[in-house]
């Protein structure tokens, strides 16, 4: 783990395998969003046609902003959104994937707040061979695994992130561990899906 991040010091901060899939998966033209924002953010950009960066730190949104400057990407949206737990479903955070049209998406990160809203936010919006990252996913969904804090045989975390586990039910899923976190993929199938 500390060995893939000395290596790749500008990679996204999700599990060896999980990025290892994706430096494959990204064709270069999708519509993409990420729900915080990182070291992930300017790799992501040089691999997707646009992408939507959602952040709710005022100072980790400055720094993120220095990132992309000196990067000199310019396929970037970034997004200043506080959230209030509370807000849910509703909260403008979760709802800046609403920009986008249905089936549009070709690739959504959830790695910041409200996880589990933005996760079934995102759902809609996802093309066909579209992928859903969740980072951190054993601390939500109840899958079998021994990293810490793991919810295996516990149930999903909350109701939301079972809902998030039936939207995407008959979806292909790739789940990675590092044996201390989690990081599942979700791909969108090809055909109609007429509920979501």
């Amino acid at each position: 783990m500390a060995l893939h991040q000395r290596r790749h010091p500008e990679a996204p901060w999700v599990t060896a395998s999980a990025f290892e899939m994706l430096s494959t998966m990204l064709p270069g033209t999708d519509l993409a969003i990420e729900w915080g924002s990182g070291r992930s953010t300017v790799w992501l950009a040089k691999r997707v046609k646009h992408l939507v960066s959602v952040e709710n730190e005022p100072a980790w949104y400055e720094d993120v902003k220095g990132r992309i400057a000196r990067a000199g990407v310019t396929n970037v949206e970034q997004i200043l959104q506080p959230h209030r737990d509370e807000d849910g479903a509703a909260s403008p955070y979760v709802r800046a994937c609403d920009r986008f049209e249905e089936r549009s998406v070709g690739f959504a990160l959830v790695d910041g707040q409200l996880r589990e809203n933005c996760a079934t936010a995102i759902v809609p919006k996802m093309a066909a061979g579209g992928l859903i990252v969740v980072d951190n996913v054993n601390l939500y969904v109840d899958w079998r695994t021994r990293a810490p804090g793991s919810r295996f045989g516990k149930g999903h975390a909350t109701a939301e992130w079972g809902r998030f586990v039936e939207m995407v039910k008959g979806w292909r899923m790739i789940w990675t561990s590092n044996g201390v976190w989690d990081t599942a993929i979700w791909i969108r199938p090809g055909g109609a899906n007429p509920s979501f």
